[in-house]
C-alpha cells in the first residue's frame, strides 16, 4: 500500500511543481521576454519531459514491486518445497531406524549380548545372529541404506552389514549418538567415516526388550545422495541461483555451486544462516558467502540443526528492471533532441 501512494504522491507533486513554475514565469512576463525559439523549447521540453518522468518513475517503481515479491516468492516456494522433501527423507529414515528397533530378531539379538551376556560361540545364538544380519542386510540394500549396525548396551558395535565390518567391536559409548540415542531417536551431523570413505550421518534409537530393560541401540547409516540430487537440481534459479545445506556449525554440508569441494569446508555466516539456525524462515537481501548481494530464503530442517539456503544473485534478479531502465533513458534522450530540433525549425 505505501509503495502504491508514492507512486502516486511523488509523480503529482512534480507536475503540480512544474506548473506552478509555468505559472509564474508566464504571470511574471519571463517568458515573453525570452526569444519564441526559447519559448518553444522550454514549453515543449515541460510539456513532454513532465509526463515522461512520470511514467517512468511510475513504472520502474511497480515493476521493481512487483519483481522484488515475484523472486522472494519464487525462492521462498522453492525453499519450502525442497526443504519439505528434506524432512521428509529423514521422516523415513526415523521411522525405518525405530522399525527396526522394534523388530523381534533385534531385540533378541541385542538382549542376549547386553542382557543375558551370551556367548557369540554358542551354535544357537549363531543362528539368530545370523539371521539378524540376513535381515538388516536386506533391508538397508531395499532402502538405500549405507549400513544398519547393532549397538550393545555399554556402548559396542556388536552387528552391521557386510561393507562395514571393519566397524564391528568399535566403541561409540563415548560418543554423542550413542549417549543421545539411549534416550531417544537422535540424528547426527555430517561427518566423514574412515571405514565408508564418504560423508554420512547417522540416526540412533533406543532398543528396549519384552520387559522395558535398555538392550542397546539401532544406528542407521544414511548417505545424501537422494538429497544431494534435489539441491543441485536449478530448475527456477537462472544463472546464478543455487540451493544447499548448512549445519550446526555454519559450514556447508552440500555442494557449493561455486567452489569445488565445499562439503564441510567452507564456512558460511549470513543473515539467512543465523536467521535459520534460530528456528526462523524468512527471505530478504544479502551478501552470500562470496560477499555477493543475493536474494536468499532460509528454512530450518526438522530433526536437525541444518539449514537449507536458496539464493539467487541480486543482479541477476534485478536485470530486467536494468534493462527497462536503459530502454527508458534512451526514449527519453531522443525525446528531448526531436523536441529541440522541432522548436528550432518551428521558430
Amino acid at each position: 500500500m505505501t509503495d502504491i501512494l508514492w507512486s502516486l504522491i511523488i509523480p503529482l507533486a512534480i507536475i503540480l511543481v512544474c506548473n506552478i513554475v509555468l505559472f509564474v514565469l508566464i504571470k511574471t512576463k519571463t517568458l515573453q521576454r525570452l526569444k519564441l525559439k526559447k519559448n518553444l523549447i522550454i514549453i515543449l521540453l515541460v510539456v513532454t519531459l513532465v509526463p515522461l518522468f512520470t511514467t517512468g518513475y511510475v513504472s520502474h517503481r511497480k515493476m521493481s514491486s512487483v519483481l522484488l515479491n515475484n523472486v522472494c516468492e519464487d525462492l521462498r516456494s522453492i525453499g519450502r518445497t525442497r526443504a519439505l522433501f528434506i524432512e521428509e527423507k529423514l521422516e523415513e529414515a526415523k521411522i525405518d531406524t525405530e522399525t527396526i528397533a522394534k523388530n523381534w530378531i533385534v531385540i533378541e539379538v541385542l538382549r542376549q549380548i547386553s542382557l543375558e551376556k551370551t556367548n557369540k560361540t554358542d551354535p544357537n545364538f549363531g543362528t539368530l545372529f545370523k539371521n539378524a544380519h540376513g535381515h538388516l542386510s536386506r533391508i538397508a540394500s531395499t532402502k538405500g541404506y549405507e549400513d544398519i549396525m547393532l549397538i550393545s548396551a555399554d556402548g559396542k558395535i556388536e552387528l552391521t552389514c557386510d561393507a562395514h565390518l571393519a566397524e564391528v567391536e568399535l566403541d561409540v559409548s563415548a560418543e554423542p549418538c550413542f549417549k543421545e540415542g539411549k534416550e531417544k531417536t537422535h540424528f547426527t551431523g555430517l561427518f566423514y567415516n574412515k571405514f565408508a570413505g564418504k560423508n554420512l550421518m547417522w540416526i540412533t534409537t533406543p532398543c528396549f526388550d519384552m520387559q522395558g530393560r535398555f538392550a542397546g541401540c539401532v544406528i542407521l547409516e544414511m548417505g545424501m545422495k537422494r538429497i544431494y540430487n534435489l539441491l543441485v537440481d536449478r530448475e527456477g534459479l537462472g544463472e546464478t541461483g543455487e540451493s544447499y545445506l548448512i549445519d550446526r556449525e555454519k559450514f556447508m554440508i552440500s555442494e557449493s555451486r561455486f567452489i569445488k569441494d565445499a562439503v564441510l569446508r567452507v564456512k558460511v555466516d549470513t543473515v539467512g544462516v543465523n536467521e535459520g539456525l534460530n528456528g526462523k524462515t524468512g527471505v530478504t537481501v544479502y551478501p552470500d558467502y562470496r560477499n555477493t548481494p543475493v536474494f536468499g530464503s532460509w528454512h530450518p530442517i526438522k530433526y536437525t540443526n541444518w539449514v537449507l539456503l536458496v539464493e539467487k544473485d541480486e543482479a541477476e534478479a534485478f536485470a530486467p528492471v536494468w534493462a527497462n531502465q536503459i530502454n527508458y533513458i534512451i526514449l527519453l534522450s531522443v525525446t528531448v533532441i526531436m523536441v529541440v530540433v522541432i522548436a528550432v525549425f518551428s521558430a
